[in-house]
C-alpha cells in the first residue's frame, strides 16, 4: 500500500493530479466538471480541519460549498471494541524509525511516501469484508454529523470526499496459478457501499480510489481512479456482489 500523506489537504492535492479521463461522473454530467474545478482550486478554500475549528474540514465562502474529507482502506477491522489496522501500525513504526535516524531534520519540508509490508497474507491484508465494514463505519460516522456541518455553514452545499486506499477486487469464479477469473468489482456501483451515503443529506460525493488496478489489464479496462456523484440526481442501478467470492486483485 502506498500512502500519499496523512492530512486532509494532502488528499486534495493528489486529487488535483488525476486526469479528467480517469474520473467517472455519476449524475449531472454538465454540472459536475465545475465541481471538480472548484475542489481543485484549493487556494479558494478555508482549511478548518484543525481540532479547534468548526467542522467540516473545508469551506469555500465564494462558492457557498463545504467539504468533509475521510480516509478508508481494506485493512482495518474491529476487535474487542477497538479498530485494528496493521498497515497504519507498520506505517507509524517506519515513521518513528526515520525520525530517530534524523530524516525530519534533514528534510523538514518533505512529503513522506510509504510503501510498507505488513507481512500478512493477501486475504488478511486486503479483505473485502474488512473493506465494506470499514467504509460503512467511516461514512456513517460522518453522516451522523451532517446536521452540525449544515448548522455551521447555513445554505452551503456539502461534499463528502473519500480517499480510498483499497486494492481492486474481483468476484471470482475460479482462481488459478495463472490468475483470477471472474467479474471485476465496480466499486462505485456496489450496493453495500453506495447505500451508506445515497439517502444522506449530501449534495456531492467524491470517491477517490487510485490503487484499484488490474495488473494484466490494458488501460481501457481499468477502473476510474475517481467517481464523483451528484447525489440529488442519482438514477443508477446498483450491483449486489457475493461477498464470499470477493478476492483482492493482488492475490
Amino acid at each position: 500500500m502506498i500512502m500519499f500523506g496523512e492530512k486532509e489537504i494532502d488528499f486534495i492535492e493528489y486529487f488535483k493530479m488525476i486526469p479528467l479521463q480517469e474520473i467517472a461522473l455519476i449524475g449531472n454530467e454538465i454540472e459536475m466538471p465545475e465541481i471538480i474545478n472548484i475542489v481543485r482550486k484549493i487556494h479558494d478554500w478555508v482549511d478548518s480541519s484543525g481540532m479547534d475549528q468548526k467542522p467540516p474540514d473545508f469551506y469555500n465562502e465564494k462558492e457557498k460549498i463545504m467539504m468533509e474529507v475521510m480516509r478508508v482502506d481494506d485493512h482495518g477491522y474491529k476487535k474487542h471494541g477497538k479498530i485494528i489496522n496493521p498497515t497504519y501500525m507498520r506505517e507509524n513504526e517506519v515513521r518513528k524509525e526515520l525520525k530517530n535516524l534524523g530524516f525530519d531534520a534533514l528534510f523538514p519540508n518533505a512529503k513522506l511516501v510509504l510503501n510498507v509490508d505488513t507481512g500478512l497474507s493477501t486475504n488478511e491484508d486486503h479483505n473485502y469484508e474488512y473493506y465494506y465494514k470499514n467504509f460503512q463505519r467511516t461514512v456513517i460516522n460522518h453522516c451522523e454529523k451532517i446536521e452540525n456541518y449544515r448548522e455551521n455553514h447555513k445554505n452551503y452545499k456539502l461534499i463528502f470526499f473519500i480517499y480510498d486506499e483499497s486494492t481492486a477486487y474481483i468476484e471470482a469464479d475460479e482462481i488459478r496459478d495463472s490468475g483470477i477469473y471472474g467479474k471485476p468489482h465496480l466499486y462505485y456501483l456496489d450496493k453495500r457501499f453506495v447505500e451508506c451515503f445515497l439517502q444522506a443529506d449530501i449534495d456531492y460525493l467524491i470517491w477517490m480510489a487510485p490503487y484499484k488496478r488490474f495488473h494484466d489489464a490494458p488501460d481501457d479496462k481499468q477502473l476510474p481512479k475517481v467517481a464523483i456523484y451528484d447525489l440529488k440526481n442519482f438514477k443508477y442501478e446498483l450491483i449486489e456482489y457475493k461477498k464470499e467470492k470477493m478476492v483482492s486483485s493482488e492475490k
